[in-house]
């Protein structure tokens, strides 16, 4: 299949039955799952959370940025194939909204390791993100330094990609912004309709 669609444009690619279903998880923003974004520290192979979403299961549970990751369901991170590290973790961490998955977690700054079950939910991430978040864990989509300058980061062009970005620019508008920085930089593409 990739051979007779590599003569054709450009534009046109194959995409096997598990990259679509990677493809329509990020278009459609929606996945069963515990709520928190996590890196592999090149150095040490150690699974680090980058941030839980706010409201999310993660975020509920404790779990906070900077905690590593030992185990997943009794699996132990250590042992997951080198440069594989993520995958695992994500297949392992995500699957039906309402089934519990157990997590072990070292805090940072602590030294002794906590297991907190974690039941998986409908999570939903934004496309359209600001410069950081609010209190109440919402985006906040103007500069610190400069209020009246707009920041929004567009990560990708999802379903819900136009929604977002009309919230965000009406929001900002109604607070009186006088500039806007659209940052589109990483942004790997997406639907066509939500670009145009």
């Amino acid at each position: 299949m990739r051979g007779m669609i590599g003569e054709l444009d450009p534009y046109s690619s194959y995409i096997d039955p598990e990259e679509l279903n990677q493809f329509n998880t990020i278009v459609d923003q929606e996945f069963g799952g515990i709520g928190i974004q996590v890196t592999v520290e090149p150095k040490t192979r150690q699974l680090m959370v980058m941030t839980p979403l706010p409201g999310t299961p993660a975020y509920k549970a404790g779990v906070r940025a900077g905690d590593r990751i030992l185990e997943i369901d009794g699996k132990a991170t250590a042992e997951f194939p080198e440069g594989r590290e993520m995958d695992n973790a994500v297949k392992l961490m995500r699957g039906k909204p309402g089934e519990p998955v157990k997590v072990t977690v070292l805090h940072l700054g602590s030294n002794k390791p906590e297991t907190v079950e974690i039941v998986r939910a409908v999570i939903k991430t934004a496309t359209v993100i600001g410069d950081h978040y609010n209190a109440d864990g919402t985006w906040n989509f103007h500069l610190p330094n400069d209020p009246k300058i707009g920041y929004i980061r567009l990560t990708h062009f999802s379903r819900n990609s136009t929604e977002e970005m009309e919230e965000a620019v009406k929001q900002l508008k109604k607070d009186g912004m006088e500039a806007l920085i659209l940052d589109l930089r990483f942004n790997p593409g997406g639907l066509l309709p939500a670009a145009i």
